[in-house]
């Protein structure tokens, strides 16, 4: 799985010999941008099982390029965080509708066991027509 992250660094810009040491450091998948105004490293093509070690890893490859990270910052995780932030505004009554409106109620609806068919059951029924 591919997850992206970025880290902030505390730089005050990219130069030409920063952009070598990080390549040479193992940013070779990575972009250099900015967000917010700083530099910042865009790592989105590790393959990862553990985001925490991706990137604690990346984190390492950028001190070893002389580079201190200020911050990390993973957009998926703030996406999550911000959706939980604006449910946890709401009131009980606007939540479940919020939520009702996502997950409509019939989909979660468990039929009687006695109504569920497997494939081999609905064979047997055209035999016996």
């Amino acid at each position: 799985m591919k997850q992206e992250s970025r880290l902030i660094l505390a730089v005050d810009d990219f130069t030409d010999a920063l952009a070598d040491a990080l390549y040479e450091a193992g940013f070779d998948d990575a972009h250099l941008t900015k967000s917010g105004g700083r530099p910042c490293i865009v790592v989105d093509d590790r393959d990862t099982t553990d985001l925490e070690t991706t990137v604690r890893q990346a984190i390492a490859d950028a001190n070893r390029a002389g580079v201190r990270v200020l911050r990390v910052e993973v957009p998926a995780v703030e996406h999550i965080n911000a959706e939980r932030i604006k449910l946890q505004a709401l009131s009980a009554d606007e939540a479940q509708t919020a939520v009702d409106e996502i997950l409509h109620p019939l989909l979660w609806q468990k039929p009687a066991p006695e109504e569920l068919a497997w494939p081999g059951d609905l064979a047997d029924d055209a035999e016996d027509d």
